[in-house]
Parts: structure tokens; sequence; C-alpha cells
């Protein structure tokens, strides 16, 4: 019990290091080797650099993005967290389908994440998943064209 508090103590501590601006801070969370998966739009990434570019995206397109836990749950060497991120389109956002320029539209996202933590406290691997469709509707974009025509 005293692991599964710990590691749910972890994750918490890195979502608020995300909301504080500290991208070193969160990803030093994250194993050398982890991977990270954007659920929603099948993008992996490995190692503490490419994780720290994936999360340091959503904090330049949304600069005072911050995330609260809804709610949590640690068992074994498992983290769930469910969160809203919430935040301003501020910055340009890099997405699969294409740039898309600040609109200054403030968005609000649930979002769950999955977290295997190792022995060392270390995230090995994460899977995160998010309603793609509603931040895209809430930034405005509603098809590739017109995400395109925004830039």
């Amino acid at each position: 019990m005293a692991n599964e508090k710990e590691n749910a103590r972890l994750a918490k501590e890195a979502y608020d290091l995300f909301s504080k601006g500290d991208l070193n801070g969160t990803v030093q969370h994250f194993a050398e080797n982890a991977k990270f998966i954007s659920m929603p739009t099948g993008e992996a990434f490995r190692g503490r650099n490419e994780i720290q570019g994936f999360i340091g995206n959503f904090k330049t397109a949304f600069p005072d993005m911050k995330l609260d836990i809804s709610q949590q749950v640690s068992c074994g060497d498992q983290v769930v967290t469910e969160f809203v991120a919430k935040g301003t389109h501020k910055g340009t956002f890099k997405t699969p389908m294409g740039d898309i320029s600040p609109t200054n539209r403030k968005v609000e996202v649930s979002l769950c994440e999955t977290l295997n933590v190792n022995s060392d406290g270390k995230f090995t691997e994460a899977h995160l998943y998010f309603d793609t469709a509603s931040l895209m509707q809430q930034l405005g974009v509603t098809n590739l064209a017109e995400a395109q025509n925004m830039r």
C-alpha cells in the first residue's frame, strides 16, 4: 500500500510541475527509456527528450495550462489519473493535422492517463487519452482545411 500511495504522489507531483511550467522537472519523473503514447493520435514517444517535446507542445500552445486532478487510483505499479486541463490558446499548436495558429480561445478538456511506475519510482510507460474532437471544436477547428487556413 505504501508504494501505491507513493506512486500516486509522484504522479500528482509530475502534474503539478507541468502546471507550473517546469517541463524538465516533469520529465525527470520518467525513466530514461520511457514510452509515452497519445492514444487519440497513435503518436508514440520514447525517452525523456521526445516526451518533453510532446508535453512542451501543449505548454507552448497553452502557456497558462493547468491540470486539475478529478480522481486517481493507484494499484500495484499502475496509477490511473483522470484530470481536467484548462488553458488559453496563445501559441502555435502542432498537431498531426497541421499547425494551428493561436486563437486566444479558452479550452477545458478532460483527460485520463495510465502510468506504469518502476521500483525506482520512475514512469516507464504512459498512455494518455483525451477527446481531440472536443479540443478542436473549442478551438473553432472542425476539419483539416480549417486548421490549415488558420496558419
